[in-house]
């Protein structure tokens, strides 16, 4: 027996009464089943339990808190005229929105948990420096990004992401995000 391959025949192939709830639902009359509401909320500070990945990095993090290994830096070359505030306030508004950035971890009963924070101001570590004079514009950059990726995370007290601007000379900047805030700043601008 050949399944329907277009989606009329998808839909002619339910049974009446889900049929029926689809097209209420499509046409904004009937609410969305609660199975259907995603995953529920919990409340800000209360510890749940870590996913997979999350389980793998505090396993990491608990053999060696002083290790940077599992640091991927992630950095944007910005042109033009960069206004600073404006700057913190976008990285702000993201860490308001994403739980996944104000999330901290631990053990409890030698089980990993998580727990969202409260947002909070993000600082943003400004740092200068000079074009050498042999003119490689890389070279400070390169240095920059090092000493940023062998800096380790708190994972405890958190934040659990850091990012950092580098002036070379008067332009270009460059923000550096570790590890996951620039995946969400990227997504957020696009």
């Amino acid at each position: 027996m050949n399944a329907p391959s277009s989606r009329d025949g998808r839909v002619a192939a339910l049974p009446d009464h889900l049929r029926e709830a689809m097209l209420r639902r499509l046409a904004g009359e009937a609410p969305a089943s609660p199975e259907m509401e995603g995953i529920p909320r919990t409340p800000s500070r209360e510890a749940s339990p870590q996913s997979p990945a999350q389980q793998r990095l505090w396993f990491r993090y608990e053999l060696d808190p002083q290790s940077a290994e599992y640091i991927v830096p992630l950095v944007l070359r910005l042109t033009g005229d960069l206004d600073l505030d404006v700057l913190r306030l976008a990285v702000d508004r993201l860490v308001e929105r994403h739980e996944s950035l104000r999330t901290t971890f631990d053990s409890v009963n030698g089980r990993g948990v998580q727990t969202v924070q409260p947002a909070a101001e993000v600082p943003i570590q400004v740092t200068r420096a000079r074009v050498p004079a042999d003119g490689d514009r890389e070279a400070p950059v390169r240095d920059w990004l090092l000493r940023e990726a062998e800096r380790p995370f708190d994972l405890r007290r958190g934040p659990v992401f850091r990012a950092g601007l580098l002036r070379l000379g008067s332009q270009p900047a460059y923000l550096s995000t570790m590890p996951t805030l620039m995946e969400i700043f990227t997504r957020q601008t696009d």
